[in-house]
């Protein structure tokens, strides 16, 4: 499992964290999935991240 507090994965890669907690990754998407999250976010006026962040949690039942 990840350190939280360095910011390193389980093979001891870093990453850049915020001070509110959250790490910095990258993702890539095929064009389908992006115009998919594009269109959520613009439906729901929020933002990416919001979209993928949601999306994400609920896949993973991540619960609040």
């Amino acid at each position: 499992m990840a350190d939280r507090d360095k910011g390193t994965g389980p093979k001891g890669g870093t990453s850049t964290v915020y001070k509110s907690g959250l790490l910095r990754k990258t993702a890539y998407f095929y064009e389908d999935e992006w115009e998919a999250i594009r269109k959520a976010a613009y439906d729901r006026d929020v933002s990416y991240t919001d979209i993928i962040r949601e999306a994400v949690r609920s896949y993973l039942k991540i619960i609040d």
